[in-house]
C-alpha cells in the first residue's frame, strides 16, 4: 500500500520509481529517505516550484502518503490503487514540480 504511494510521490517530485517505507509524525528523520532525494533532484531533473524548498516538498509529501489517507480513499470511499496513485502524481507535479527550462 504505502510503498506505491511512496514510490509514487517520489517519482512526481523529480525522483525515480523507488520502494519506501511509509512514515510517521514526528520530524525530518522520518521522511523517506527516497522521496527526500526525488525532491532534491539530480542534474538535468526538475526541481521543486518557486516558494517551496526541496526539505518542505518532501516533508509535505511524506504527509499527504500517510496510510491514513490511503485507507479513507481506496479502503473506504472505493477508489483503486492505480487512481490514488495518479492522482497523487498529477497532483504532486502541478504544485511541486517546475520543471528544468531546456536552452536553445
Amino acid at each position: 500500500m504505502a510503498g506505491g504511494a511512496t514510490s509514487a510521490a517520489g517519482a512526481a517530485c523529480g525522483g525515480g520509481e523507488r520502494r519506501g517505507r511509509a512514515g510517521g509524525v514526528g520530524g525530518s528523520d522520518v521522511v523517506d529517505p527516497d522521496v527526500r532525494a526525488g525532491c532534491h533532484g539530480s542534474a538535468g531533473s526538475a526541481t521543486v516550484t518557486r516558494g517551496w524548498t526541496a526539505e518542505r516538498a518532501a516533508e509535505w509529501i511524506q504527509a499527504i502518503v500517510n496510510p491514513l489517507t490511503w485507507v479513507q480513499l481506496v479502503e473506504e470511499l472505493g477508489w483503486s490503487q492505480r487512481e490514488y496513485e495518479q492522482r497523487l502524481v498529477t497532483i504532486t507535479r502541478q504544485v511541486l514540480v517546475r520543471a528544468k527550462r531546456v536552452r536553445q
